[in-house]
């Protein structure tokens, strides 16, 4: 469909407006949450084009989930994934969640992909594969990170799939509970915490510069 099509005698809005405004939708209401004439509504689309362009309500919500990973999500976590990678990207991430946080105010609305995985994942086979596959993303990412740096180190015998499936975890936990507080104080002691836990396996100062 061209973005200048019409419905109506009107310009159409571009897929990628849909999905960005459907995604800020979604964030704020979530899946089962959510009504036609809502999203219609908030989108600027008409019922037709919903189905006929994007299969309905889920076939919007994928879309909009995957607008979140392509322009919020991947944005942070990209540096984890370069084959340069290390410890202090990780201390550097969790720095960044927690400022993000903080900027959206708190109690905040947490993360889509985690609220997503709380409320939407369990009950939608589908919607689960997108957000198993942010998962996996996350875990391989913080699995390149410590493989970097366990080398970097010489440490033949670091937990690094332990630890990182506990820092895909934590990383979810933030945003988590990040939108049942409103002490930001309680938010740096969670990252300090999730590091220091990485710092005791993986131990040396030097990563102290990525804090």
């Amino acid at each position: 469909m061209s973005k200048f099509e019409t419905f109506s005698g009107l310009e159409s809005i571009s897929r990628k407006r849909i999905a960005s405004r459907a995604m800020m939708y979604f964030w704020r209401e979530g899946f089962y949450a959510s009504s036609i004439d809502e999203i219609v509504a908030e989108t600027g689309i008409d019922q037709h084009r919903l189905y006929t362009e994007f299969n309905g309500r889920q076939g919007l919500f994928l879309a909009a989930l995957r607008n979140y990973i392509e322009d919020i999500a991947t944005a942070g976590f990209a540096p984890l994934e370069t084959s340069d990678a290390c410890a202090e990207d990780i201390a550097a991430y969790f720095k960044v969640q927690v400022e993000k946080a903080l900027e959206m105010g708190l109690p905040g609305k947490g993360c889509f992909i985690t609220n997503t995985i709380l409320k939407t994942s369990p009950q939608n086979r589908i919607v689960r594969g997108v957000t198993d596959e942010c998962l996996l993303r996350m875990r391989t990412g913080f699995e390149n990170a410590l493989r970097n740096e366990a080398r970097r180190r010489e440490l033949s015998n670091a937990p690094i799939a332990q630890l990182a499936s506990f820092l895909t975890t934590s990383s979810m936990g933030l945003w988590i509970y990040g939108a049942h507080t409103d002490d930001a104080e309680a938010l740096w002691s969670f990252r300090k915490a999730a590091l220091d836990i990485v710092r005791d396996q993986l131990p040396n100062p030097a990563w102290r510069r990525g804090q």
